[in-house]
């Protein structure tokens, strides 16, 4: 039997590094969270984004939100990703599929696209079996498997992340003048495709620590400021400049300030709250790898000794830099995984002859992917929607296109959005956005949606200039509590409640509801 060509050996192995876990992904995605719809409902903002094209996302002004600086000044955060969100879409159009949600393919590609870049990273170190660690990438964490699954900007930053780790252990790339070069590239990547592109810090400070420890260069000291010197850049050339430094100061700068407390008090993003713990206790098999890590060492000691050149190095102060912030926030894990999957696989390729290390990492990615199946197997589905209902029942009203659909939660933005795009919001995708004057309104709405406040209906659709108000599913005891306090609901589904602003307090409830006499304002 003829032997194939090693090009062809290497290409198979590259193919079997995408499709294997991808069908995993596949299997997550479209049998388990979201069969009909989307598992993350910012997925329909970015969508809707697509499907209008440059024309709108390249816009200074977004005048389909009223209580947010998007309004007169707004940037979009992910230019980049709208661009090739926005190809795929034109492509989809082409080839007959339609662009409704679930948007199944357009997140796989993201994914094929995240894998490629993985396998081509671990590639750089001659691995081998290159499917076992992409797999053990999509099945290590749930935390991270869940991230994979939205059709959001940080699947196209996570591949930046690992094609910028890629080119930091090219020595080719990164030898004399040409890594100034590689580094201001990486930062205007970021610049443009990711609404947090100070993150390309992670890679490149744990690369310029590398080089001071096992080169004693100190022009490495001058890497990072070369890679926000290319964010910068980005900024500054950006189509809505100077919009784009502001809108980076709300949500780099302030939501990390309301995580901290130190805020407005705005509510941000339960994803920005959630503890990494509770993730890492869900994911034994990534909880438990620095204990196989460390009986690996042990081997390569015998075998190889423990010596790392610069690149090895620097693959281990990432994981170790993103494995503890993993530790304590929720969202880290998008990087920590990626950098703890490829430190570990390189540093068990220098004891790939012993048997005993070989079979012990390929029953712990088959035990990590059998434990995910499961987990998932079990997950509830989380399927979202638009608000078509909603939608249907205000063109039924006659409710003219441009009117103010105000809603209780600034989460519920992206599904209106995509529903319903004729008609102008409030504030969305981060309560931040919500400044200066508009951040008193935004407040009171917080307060509203608690329970810790009461505006009554009249005042609130003055603040709000909208007869309309909107509470989702998701407020359903925010909703009730309207109701009893006296709110008037012109229209409810199984989506929720649209409460019309203009009645009087507890106009046409039914005899035998409770009429509450609503809390004094203050």
């Amino acid at each position: 039997m003829k032997r194939l060509e090693p090009h062809v050996l290497r290409l198979l192995e590259l193919t079997a590094a995408i499709v294997i876990p991808l069908a995993f992904l596949l299997f997550v995605r479209v049998y388990v969270l979201c069969p009909d719809g989307e598992y993350d409902s910012d997925s329909f903002y970015h969508a809707a984004m697509a499907e209008f094209g440059p024309d709108f996302f390249a816009a200074k002004e977004f005048p389909n939100v009223t209580l947010s600086v998007w309004q007169e000044r707004f940037s979009d955060k992910e230019l980049g990703f709208h661009l090739l969100l926005w190809g795929m879409f034109r492509v989809n159009d082409w080839l007959g599929f339609g662009n409704a949600p679930p948007f199944h393919l357009p997140s796989l590609v993201l994914c094929a696209l995240l894998l490629a870049a993985f396998a081509l990273l671990l590639h750089r170190f001659r691995i081998r079996n290159l499917w076992r660690w992409t797999l053990l990438l999509v099945t290590v964490s749930s935390t991270f498997t869940l991230r994979l699954t939205a059709l959001r900007p940080h699947l196209l930053a996570i591949t930046l992340f690992v094609l910028a780790t890629w080119c930091f252990c090219s020595p080719r790339l990164m030898k004399g003048n040409r890594r100034w070069g590689v580094l201001a590239l990486a930062g205007l990547a970021f610049g443009y495709c990711y609404s947090n592109p100070h993150f390309i810090l992670m890679p490149v400070g744990a690369y310029a620590l590398a080089v001071l420890w096992k080169d004693r260069d100190w022009k490495a000291l001058g890497y990072p400021l070369v890679a926000l010197g290319g964010v910068f850049v980005a900024l500054l050339l950006h189509p809505q400049f100077p919009n784009s430094f502001l809108i980076w100061k709300l949500q780099g700068v302030d939501v990390v300030l309301g995580m901290l407390g130190l805020g407005s008090g705005l509510r941000v993003g339960e994803e920005l709250l959630s503890s990494g713990w509770e993730g890492l206790l869900e994911s034994p098999f990534l909880l438990f790898l620095p204990l196989l890590a460390t009986w690996v060492t042990c081997r390569r000691r015998r075998i190889a000794g423990l010596r790392m050149n610069r690149e090895q190095l620097f693959l281990c102060l990432l994981a170790l830099g993103t494995g503890i912030g993993m530790c304590f926030y929720y969202r880290m894990a998008e990087y920590g995984v990626p950098a703890i999957v490829a430190a570990f696989a390189v540093w068990e390729r220098r004891t790939e002859c012993d048997p005993a290390v070989r079979r012990v990492c390929m029953i712990w990615v088959l035990l990590a992917f059998l434990w995910s199946a499961a987990y998932f197997a079990r997950a509830p589905k989380q399927t979202l929607y638009p608000y078509w209902g909603l939608a249907d029942w205000l063109h039924e009203k006659g409710i003219p296109p441009g009117t103010v659909i105000g809603h209780l939660s600034w989460g519920d933005f992206p599904q209106l959005f995509y529903a319903m795009p004729d008609y102008r919001f409030l504030c969305g995708l981060d309560p931040m956005f919500a400044a200066g004057e508009k951040r008193k309104t935004m407040l009171l709405l917080e307060g509203l949606r608690r329970g810790t406040k009461f505006t009554k209906p009249d005042r609130l659709a003055e603040l709000i200039g909208s007869r309309w108000l909107w509470v989702s599913r998701v407020g359903e005891v925010a909703a009730k509590r309207l109701y009893l306090y006296g709110y008037v609901i012109a229209w409810q589904s199984d989506e929720g409640w649209l409460f019309k602003l203009d009645e009087p307090l507890h106009a046409g409830k039914p005899d035998g509801i409770p009429r509450l006499e609503a809390p004094v304002e203050p």
